[in-house]
C-alpha cells in the first residue's frame, strides 16, 4: 500500500510549542475555596492524547443504539431557554468534589485542551464538543466510574478531559495573560452556551483528537463499535512524520503480553484500514491490533509505517492521538479558511445536529 507523504507540511507538534509561548489556554471559573488542579504542562496550551482516552472506550461499552432514528429530532429545543445545570467534578488532585454550573465547566475544559490561537470559531467548536461530550457521559452513569469517587466527571485527562483554572494559569504566565486568554475562551464558550450536537434525539459522543494525516479514523476500527457519526472523514491539516526506533528485544518484551517472542518479531506485516491506519500487525502468525501496538509501544497514533533497518526497527507515525472525532489541528485549519463552528462540528461528527440542550 502506498502511504502519504506530505512534502512542505506543517508539524502539528511544532505548532503546538509556538500556542504554548504565544497563546497558552486559560482556565474557566473555579470554586475559591477548593485547591486549584496542579496543571501539567500539556494542560496549560494544548492535550494531545498519546494515550487512548479510557473514558471514550468506556461510553462506546455502554448501550447505544441511534442508528434507527432521524438526526432530525435533535433540534426539538434549539428555541428553548438554556437550563440551569450544575455538574459533580472530582478533583484528582485535592481530592474533593467541585459543584459547578455546566459553563463554568466548559470553560476550564476549553481552556485546557485548545490553545486561544487556534481561532474563535474552532474554540466555539471546542466548547460545543466538551459539552456534548461531558453530559453523554453523565447520561450514561458515570457516577459509576471508580476514578470519580461518586462525582459526574473528574479532572484527569486520560479518564474524561482537562480542566484547568484560571488561577493556575495566572500563577504560570501572569495575570495579564491569564485576563487576555480568559476574554477569549469566555467570549467561545459564551456564545455557543447550551448549545450541543445530538443525534436521533440523543447528545452525541463527541469525542476529539489532537491531528490527523489527511484523514480521521472510526471508532469501530479504534473501539470496534460502530457510531454512526464517528466515522472517517477527511481533515485539512497537515503532519510531518515522528520516527522511533526500537530494538527487537524491545518489540518482543513489550508485546509478550500478546504472544509476541523474539523469534515472532523477525518479520511483522502490517495490514490497513480503510482511513489508512494500522489495522493489525502480524508478527509470525501472531496478529495484534494496531491501537495495541500504538500503546505498547508509546507511538502517537496508528498511522505509521514499518521497516527494518540493520537490525532496527523503525515506525514512522503521523498524526497524534485515537483520530476518532473531531481534530482540533483540523478544526483550527478550517476556521482559518472561513468555516464556522457550525460547519466544523457538522465536518467531524456527520449526521448529528446542532441545537440547544432540551429544558
Amino acid at each position: 500500500m502506498v502511504r502519504r507523504v506530505n512534502v512542505a507540511s506543517i508539524l502539528c507538534v511544532a505548532i503546538a510549542l509556538a500556542a504554548m509561548l504565544s497563546a497558552p489556554a486559560l482556565a474557566g471559573l473555579y470554586i475559591p475555596d477548593i485547591t486549584p488542579v496542579n496543571v501539567v504542562d500539556r494542560g496549560q496550551f494544548f492535550t494531545p492524547d498519546p494515550v487512548e482516552s479510557t473514558s471514550s472506550e468506556i461510553a462506546l461499552e455502554r448501550e447505544i443504539n441511534p442508528a434507527d432514528a432521524s438526526a432530525d429530532t435533535a433540534n426539538a429545543g434549539a428555541d428553548q431557554k438554556t437550563p440551569d445545570i450544575t455538574v459533580s467534578v472530582y478533583d484528582i488532585v485535592s481530592g474533593r468534589t467541585m459543584i459547578l454550573g455546566l459553563e463554568e465547566y466548559i470553560m476550564g475544559v476549553a481552556a485546557g485542551e485548545m490553545p486561544v490561537s487556534f481561532g474563535a470559531e474552532a474554540l466555539k467548536a471546542q466548547a460545543v464538543a466538551a459539552r456534548s461530550y461531558a453530559l453523554y457521559k453523565i447520561a450514561h452513569d458515570s457516577e459509576n466510574d471508580e476514578g470519580h469517587h461518586g462525582a459526574q466527571l473528574c479532572t484527569d485527562s486520560a479518564h474524561c478531559k482537562a480542566y484547568v483554572t484560571r488561577e493556575a494559569l495566572a500563577a504560570k504566565w501572569g495575570e495579564e495573560k491569564a485576563d487576555e486568554i480568559f476574554t477569549a475562551v469566555g467570549a467561545a464558550v459564551t456564545a455557543t452556551a447550551g448549545e450541543i450536537i445530538s443525534y436521533g434525539g440523543e447528545t452525541a459522543l463527541a469525542v476529539f483528537h489532537s491531528c490527523s494525516d489527511g484523514a480521521t479514523e472510526s471508532a469501530q476500527a479504534v473501539w470496534g463499535r460502530a457510531v454512526p457519526y464517528l466515522t472517517s472523514v477527511d481533515t485539512p491539516e497537515k503532519t510531518e512524520p515522528v520516527v522511533k526506533t526500537f530494538k527487537k528485544e524491545q518489540i518482543a518484551e513489550a508485546l509478550a503480553p500478546d504472544g509476541v517472542t523474539i523469534e515472532d518479531a523477525a518479520q511483522p506485516k502490517l495490514s490497513y484500514d480503510d482511513a489508512g491506519r494500522v489495522e493489525a500487525v502480524d508478527f509470525g502468525g501472531v496478529a495484534v491490533a494496531g491501537t495495541r501496538v500504538r500503546t505498547a509501544l508509546g507511538l502517537r497514533s496508528t498511522d505509521f509505517s514499518l521497516v527494518i533497518l540493520d537490525g532496527e526497527y523503525i515506525f514512522t507515525v503521523r498524526g497524534y492521538g485515537h483520530g476518532v472525532g473531531m481534530s482540533q489541528y483540523g478544526a483550527a485549519a478550517m476556521a482559518a479558511a472561513g468555516s464556522d463552528y457550525a460547519a466544523i462540528l457538522a465536518h467531524y461528527y456527520p449526521g448529528t445536529a446542532l441545537g440547544k440542550i432540551p429544558s
